[in-house]
């Protein structure tokens, strides 16, 4: 198993894209190390297909209507980057900032946080506020290490201001591990975790530019940046707003996101053309296509761990240790910024969370809690070597060399350091406004050691027992189904359920009752026997609804 681990490690630090990677050591990893039954893989087609038959695992993916919010998500994001809405954000930054000691530094980093909203992506808004805020920075004095690592760190705020997509499939995984976790309320919590770490990346800004030469405050100045920016912040505002009040969900949210868009960039800006769109349309294709491919592969690989019993023994180790929560989040923290390192945040999400939702739930997380511990200690990721992208893209964009972006990010990463402890020892930083929304949906404390309730219907259940479920779990209908009984996505409801419900909170997977009867009818099934009998109410069909 070291041996997998370092050509992984090999790999990944000679530059082969990730999916190879992770696709090519899964492979490697079932043939040297087959399961019970198929060990003679090679001479038998039925174990060969037995001991590689992960597509099953993949194909579950599809039936999460989740999912749906993030290639909308992209696609909005694509249509406001496409116009002058970068140019329009950071004129309202410096408008609102610049006249402040180190305003000019400060006004980048207000822009990313703006554009974050918008675009939802941490290399794009390297990409795009920087190509406009590194010139900036230069010819107002600031030192070009200071600059470039300011524009580098900033634009990782994209997975924290909500939407994020990160934050959409760890609410898949958390709530397939048995936690409770409402998608809207997690794009709430980040608000207050990205705020923190924008204030404390502004701070450094001041101490570092309390000389630079700044601009005296203009309300004509600012008046004229608000009215010219006015329609770009109206995407975030609008979004974040409908699901604070409970408008729409985070699913509805993602669609309606792509009208507002479109109207905003098609008749307001009049920046978006009709040929533009095919091209728009491909590019959010292919990255949705990318995340796609890491996503499935990381449950081959994830499948390939659990026949290693691989999360069964990580938990016995912890419970070995009887970690006090406040211990337990040290320990969580090290091994998420060391898995920063090493792993893209998708994949660590899918391959972590089933592992340590269970675990921390125990010790009496809030799930929303444990999601921006995950997300800003994984946010780092993206700043630190060998594998953070937000390095990567900033060398190469900017044309400088890897060295020197490392070197010039590491400061900020100890800002936003100061901000990951505030943020896992204080939840009420993340949790403030989901209470102020909803005061019973959170637990504001810190953890005392009582767990916390899980989900309805669900019970603590390894890796392999979830992943058994989505297996076995029976096919949905097709979408749209205009029959009675079944609702929007085609799974079936139970008798008098409603619906129309969109409250956004998945429901997490409940025991299958294995069959009475075997295929013939006449002899009991051995098939998944060990798994409980389904809660009383509770139809088999709605899996991951």
């Amino acid at each position: 198993m070291s041996g997998i681990l370092l050509i992984l490690l090999l790999l990944v630090l000679s530059g082969v894209p990730l999916f190879v990677v992770i696709g090519g050591i899964t492979l490697v990893c079932f043939a040297f190390y087959p399961q019970v039954g198929s060990e003679n893989f090679l001479n038998d087609f039925e174990a060969f297909v037995r001991n590689f038959n992960v597509m099953e695992k993949m194909v579950a993916l599809a039936d999460e209507p989740t999912l749906v919010a993030i290639p909308f998500f992209m696609i909005a994001g694509a249509i406001m980057t496409r116009g002058v809405i970068a140019r329009r954000l950071v004129g309202l930054a410096e408008a609102l900032f610049g006249w402040l000691p180190g305003g000019m530094a400060i006004s980048a980093v207000s822009a990313c946080m703006l554009f974050a909203a918008i675009s939802g992506s941490s290399p794009v808004t390297v990409i795009t506020i920087g190509a406009i805020m590194l010139p900036a920075l230069h010819a107002a004095g600031y030192k070009e290490n200071f600059s470039l690592g300011l524009v580098t760190s900033a634009g990782s705020l994209g997975i924290v201001i909500p939407p994020s997509i990160p934050m959409i499939i760890y609410a898949i995984f958390a709530s397939s591990a048995g936690a409770s976790v409402n998608i809207e309320n997690l794009f709430i919590a980040g608000i207050g975790p990205g705020l923190l770490i924008g204030a404390c990346l502004a701070f450094y800004c001041v101490l570092i530019g309390r000389h630079a030469p700044r601009e005296k405050f203009s309300a004509a100045k600012l008046v004229a940046a608000l009215k010219d920016g006015f329609w770009s912040l109206m995407l975030p505002l609008f979004v974040l707003g409908g699901i604070y009040t409970g408008v729409f969900n985070a699913t509805q949210a993602s669609a309606i996101s792509v009208i507002v868009a479109f109207v905003i960039e098609w008749f307001v800006h009049k920046e978006l053309k009709m040929e533009d769109l095919p091209d728009l349309l491909r590019e959010s294709a292919t990255l949705m296509g990318s995340i796609l491919i890491i996503i499935a592969l990381a449950f081959g690989f994830s499948e390939f761990l659990t026949f290693q019993e691989l999360p069964e023994k990580l938990q016995a180790l912890l419970v070995e240790w009887e970690l006090s929560p406040i211990a337990f989040a040290l320990v969580l923290n090290l091994m998420l910024l060391v898995i920063g390192c090493l792993m893209d945040i998708i994949s660590a999400i899918i391959l972590f969370v089933p592992l340590i939702t269970p675990i921390a739930l125990e010790l009496g997380f809030d799930p929303l809690h444990l999601g921006l511990i995950f997300i800003v200690n994984l946010e780092i990721g993206y700043l630190t070597p060998p594998l953070g992208l937000n390095l990567f893209v900033a060398a190469g964009y900017f044309n400088k060399s890897f060295g020197q972006v490392v070197r010039s990010v590491v400061p900020f990463i100890g800002m936003m350091m100061v901000a990951l402890v505030v943020i896992t020892y204080v939840p009420w930083v993340s949790l403030q406004f989901v209470a102020l929304r909803d005061e019973n949906a959170v637990r504001m404390e810190f953890p005392t050691g009582a767990p916390v309730e899980r989900a309805p219907g669900t019970q603590e259940k390894s890796v392999q027992e979830i992943m058994q479920q989505i297996d076995e779990a029976p096919a949905p209908k097709n979408s749209g189904s205009e029959e009675e009984g079944y609702d929007d996505y085609g799974y079936g409801l139970d008798e008098g359920e409603d619906e129309g419900n969109t409250n956004g909170e998945m429901d997490p997977i409940p025991p299958i009752e294995p069959s009475a009867q075997g295929s013939d009818g006449d002899e009991p099934s051995e098939i998944n026997s060990d798994v409980g009998p389904i809660p009383e109410g509770e139809n088999p069909s709605k899996i991951q609804k």
